[in-house]
């Protein structure tokens, strides 16, 4: 999940986490602002002794973004180019074969920042989290022969498709259904 500010965090160790992403509905208007009306004073001091900031990502969840041919690419990707054209520090793609692997390397703190994540209780014990850059309806899909439903809670009662451990937040709110968990993507 890339963030909604500029913040400068102390995480769960008291290390500093650089967490600057900014929202989608005022990424644009921000991105044009000079860099001292976004970063304090601390955040500049960060970033020039840090002189780099590596990045873990999802290797395989396009359209967001995508490991291809050892570089970032996707909607994630085309963002963070800016962000780190605009802080002038360099962002390092930190290469992972899978999302698991990326927060298993997130745990471990092989990388500063995480390009697009959602924040879960489990990843809220190693990771800090602020306002998302950009957000998506979680949505589901039906046949054309189905009736069209507005509330999950209009469908709890039927078997569901999931991605396994993608959506792992929604499951204890649809204890009562059944569902099916496909492809393993990440906690």
């Amino acid at each position: 999940m890339i963030k909604s500010e500029w913040v400068l965090k102390l995480n769960k160790t008291s290390q500093i986490v650089l967490v600057f992403f900014l929202s989608l509905s005022a990424s644009y208007a921000e991105i044009e602002k000079p860099v001292t009306e976004i970063l304090s004073v601390q955040e500049r001091q960060y970033l020039k002794q840090k002189k780099q900031l590596k990045m873990c990502v999802d290797p395989d969840w396009m359209p967001y973004e995508k490991i291809e041919n050892g570089k970032h690419t996707g909607m994630s990707a085309d963002f963070l180019r800016l962000v780190a054209k605009k802080i002038n520090t360099p962002i390092i793609l930190v290469q992972t074969d899978s999302w698991l692997q990326s927060l298993q390397f997130g745990l471990e703190r092989r990388c500063d920042l995480f390009s697009s994540i959602m924040p879960t209780p489990k990843r809220s014990l190693f990771l800090d989290f602020s306002k998302p850059y950009m957000s998506f309806p979680l949505v589901v899909a039906t046949g054309f022969d189905k009736t069209f439903f507005n509330d999950i809670s209009q469908i709890i009662d039927k078997p569901l498709g999931i991605q396994m451990m993608i959506w792992t937040s929604l499951l204890p709110a649809m204890s009562n259904a059944s569902y099916f968990l496909g492809k393993q993507r990440g906690a």
